[in-house]
């Protein structure tokens, strides 16, 4: 049977075929053949050129990574700012809250005041009474020590003590130690009357004040139980529970 030209077309296609998957099979023997050596100025040339390629991408990385430090260091600084903005402003708010509460509290007390004028609560009236007439009795016991001493050194002889009546001895005896008691107790008469103005006042700092003298003078009775003693120093504790009752408290400024 003749042949026709579709038959030729693909007897040569397939010759063709055949021979390129023999050239090629040809190639990989060869290349299975060569020695290390032979191949190794080869492998050279590609690493070479391999690191030509890398170079560039290493210098676009480390010029990325640089430009990622910057924006970090340079965001890491505004956030500080207004971390320091933020601060200043809530310091400067609290600042500005606390003194409009004192502002506020004073205004009360003044129109509390104004409200109360002529018009004073008894606990406090009574409490003002009271360290006035504690400090007039310190200021008296303090004159008499005075008045003791100065007796004991112009006449001479012992030297009674005014507040237990027995004779002064020890480093406080003799017109020394008067002095030196009466100079103490008028001392402490001039705070006490300087706490009696702060109520007078409505100063918040009068009730510290005529607190603390109150433990001082009634330290004595209870380390001394002597009448007198005993009796000054229930003075004081009486003194010092005026002071804290809520009525007087509340009626002074701070």
């Amino acid at each position: 049977m003749p042949e026709n030209s579709s038959d030729r077309i693909a007897r040569a296609a397939g010759r063709a075929a055949r021979a390129f998957r023999e050239n090629q099979t040809a190639e990989r023997d060869e290349r299975a053949r060569r020695t290390p050596s032979a191949d190794r100025p080869g492998l050279k040339d590609r690493a070479a050129q391999a690191a030509e390629r890398v170079g560039p991408v290493r210098e676009r990385v480390g010029h990325a990574a640089g430009e990622a430090g910057r924006a970090f260091r340079e965001g890491q600084a505004r956030d500080a700012e207004r971390l320091a903005e933020v601060s200043t402003r809530v310091r400067e708010e609290d600042e500005a809250q606390r003194a409009q509460r004192r502002e506020s509290r004073a205004r009360e007390l003044e129109e509390r005041d104004a409200a109360e004028a002529g018009r004073v609560h008894p606990l406090l009236r009574l409490t003002r009474v009271w360290w006035l007439a504690v400090g007039l009795l310190l200021a008296a016991l303090g004159g008499t020590f005075i008045a003791n001493g100065l007796r004991a050194e112009a006449r001479g002889g012992r030297v009674i003590d005014p507040l237990t009546g027995l004779e002064s001895v020890g480093p406080l005896g003799g017109a020394t130690g008067q002095y030196t008691l009466g100079g103490v107790l008028i001392a402490l008469a001039l705070v006490t009357l300087w706490g009696w103005i702060g109520l007078l006042r409505r100063r918040r700092s009068a009730i510290s004040t005529l607190t603390t003298v109150a433990v001082l003078l009634a330290i004595p009775a209870a380390t001394r139980p002597n009448a007198l003693f005993l009796v000054l120093g229930l003075v004081m504790a009486l003194g010092a529970v005026l002071l804290w009752l809520p009525p007087v408290r509340s009626r002074v400024r701070r």
